[in-house]
């Protein structure tokens, strides 16, 4: 069965600190290994609110590869069109957080599994029988095969009228901001969605303003949906720009430990396509009761 909505790139594990503001460069103890992997978390929340999900992906022909190949099957995610390579380990990211809540990663990504998806994985039937294809920068920015392997599905997407949406999800660890700026151009171009953070909207347009960046963006593209975390977010629609107001996140106990499933919570999404009608009718109803 083709799936609704389909993601590629990189799927790997996390391994964490279990204490916060312990750097990488000191022993100390971790915790782990995690499913993780910013497109794979996607498909996986995708799955988990009911949708027919796909992912695209490569992982290694060991037990890390074996964990996520589980998780995304007992999910109810469609794992047919992910590799398992031999001769090479599957990704992983080991990760800290500060008290702030910023975190440090130390990735090994592009010489791992992960980082040898390529075109070839690629099948544009597979894309075009879908109705949204979600993208992810930091898939662009793992290796040149795996931005390779994005552009593809994405032609595939534009040819069949598939909705594209994109999450820059930017991160210093595997490019500079000069180099994701100029590899995230034509995803920009071609997606009906983009949902950066303020930090993400700034890097890609220079702006700190996240009223300017959003015009900027739209320039760029076709639609923008920005997230602000728990303050809310700005949606712009073509010469309209109207806060809306942001959703509590509810906590989802299946959901573990872990960057998966956004930290184990779980949000519905605001009228995407692929939302079915009753649940496009509550969030409607939703939005004309906002202030």
């Amino acid at each position: 069965m083709s799936p609704e909505v389909v993601s590629l790139g990189e799927i790997l594990v996390e391994i964490m600190r279990k204490d916060r503001d312990v750097p990488h460069s000191v022993p100390g103890v971790y915790l782990g290994p995690y499913p993780s992997g910013a497109p794979a978390i996607f498909i996986d929340a995708a799955a988990n609110l009911g949708l027919k999900a796909g992912f695209i992906g490569v992982v290694g022909e060991d037990e890390f590869g074996e964990l996520l190949l589980e998780r995304l099957r007992k999910d109810g995610v469609d794992i047919s069109h992910i590799r398992v390579l031999r001769g090479y380990t599957t990704g992983t990211t080991f990760v800290m957080y500060y008290s702030s809540g910023a975190r440090r990663f130390i990735f090994h990504l592009r010489h791992s599994a992960a980082g040898q998806l390529s075109p070839e994985d690629v099948d544009e039937d597979y894309i075009a029988e879908s109705r949204l294809l979600h993208i992810m920068g930091s898939s662009l920015a793992v290796s040149e095969s795996s931005r390779r392997a994005c552009m593809k599905a994405l032609r595939a997407a534009e040819k069949s009228d598939v909705t594209i949406t994109f999450d820059p999800n930017l991160r210093a660890e595997l490019l500079d901001v000069e180099t994701i700026r100029r590899i995230c151009q034509p995803v920009i171009g071609s997606c009906k969605v983009i949902l950066p953070s303020r930090d993400e909207a700034k890097a890609l347009t220079g702006t700190d303003d996240p009223v300017e960046a959003g015009k900027r963006l739209i320039r760029m593209g076709h639609g923008i949906g920005g997230r602000s975390n728990r303050r809310g977010r700005r949606i712009r629609r073509g010469l309209h720009i109207r806060p809306i107001k942001g959703l509590e996140p509810k906590k989802n106990p299946r959901i573990r430990r872990g960057c998966w499933g956004n930290k184990g919570y779980e949000a519905r999404p605001h009228e995407l396509p692929i939302i079915n009608k009753r649940d496009r009718r509550v969030h409607q109803k939703r939005n004309e009761e906002m202030p």
